[in-house]
């Protein structure tokens, strides 16, 4: 070995002597289902392996050569380990720069096909609505009083979604007016609700009352957010398949600040 390999341990050359390097990379007392070294001897060919390594905080490219003696058989190998973590690492960004390219593309798809949906369901919300409220000002038993007003509150429910997709699918210029940022965090939320359920994300918000109305476009603001919550979900889901997510407003000194916390076993983020 040279000094190289042994400074990933921070140990000394000679004090790696009569260790195995299954012992010393992967923490184990036998070799490993993947180990270059057991399919050289096996095949006699060259063979490689990637090998994540926490502990280390590297990622290890490890190949080996066969030794050959008289008889033509396997008695050793050449085993090179190679630290490619900032390959990894670039390729990683690469992989996340796609999939956010992907996902601006899937977005404004979706802005769309929502406008178009929005208005045919609008049509069909506004005679439920309405037809569930003249019903219920007629003589009818209590029980189906109570009945049309769960069906009356639920379609009002369905048209604030649909007027929330509208919103941000509606293509027009900027324009700052005064907004609250409590309220355009509930309209996001509401858009993603069904897809935080279904997902196990748990939502938690903590939103400063006091908050002074801001000059934002709504619009542009609205997507922001939408942006940051969908990059936080696909974190949670890609990491632990599930999350909580808990969205706080305070008021800091003489400015409005968001603070997004993805909390998830102790990982907190604050864009």
């Amino acid at each position: 070995m040279n000094k190289a390999f042994a400074d990933i341990f921070k140990m000394k050359p000679r004090e790696l002597i009569g260790k195995t390097c299954y012992e010393l990379v992967h923490g184990a007392k036998e070799p490993v289902p993947s180990c270059p070294h057991q399919k050289t001897l096996k095949t006699k060919k060259p063979a490689r392996a990637e090998f994540l390594k926490p502990h280390l905080g590297i990622h290890l490219e490890v190949s080996t050569s066969p030794i050959f003696n008289e008889k033509g058989e396997v008695i050793s190998s050449v085993h090179i380990a190679r630290d490619i973590t900032e390959r990894k690492q670039a390729e990683a960004e690469k992989t996340k720069l796609e999939q956010r390219a992907q996902l601006v593309s899937r977005l404004a798809s979706v802005g769309e096909m929502a406008s178009g949906i929005a208005h045919e369901i609008n049509n069909p919300l506004t005679s439920v609505i309405g037809f569930s409220q003249l019903l219920m000002e007629g003589e009818i038993p209590d029980d189906i009083r109570e009945d049309l007003g769960i069906v009356s509150s639920e379609a009002q429910r369905a048209a604030e979604i649909v007027k929330n997709l509208l919103t941000f699918a509606r293509k027009r210029e900027p324009v700052k007016q005064l907004t609250n940022i409590n309220s355009i965090v509930e309209g996001v939320l509401k858009l993603r609700d069904y897809e935080q359920r279904v997902n196990n994300i748990q939502v938690i918000t903590q939103f400063d009352s006091t908050l002074p109305e801001v000059m934002v476009d709504y619009s542009q603001m609205q997507q922001v957010l939408l942006n940051i919550i969908i990059n936080a979900e696909d974190a949670m889901l890609e990491a632990h398949g599930q999350g909580t997510l808990t969205i706080t407003t305070q008021r800091s000194t003489a400015l409005s600040r968001l603070h997004l916390l993805m909390t998830d076993r102790g990982w907190q983020r604050k864009p």
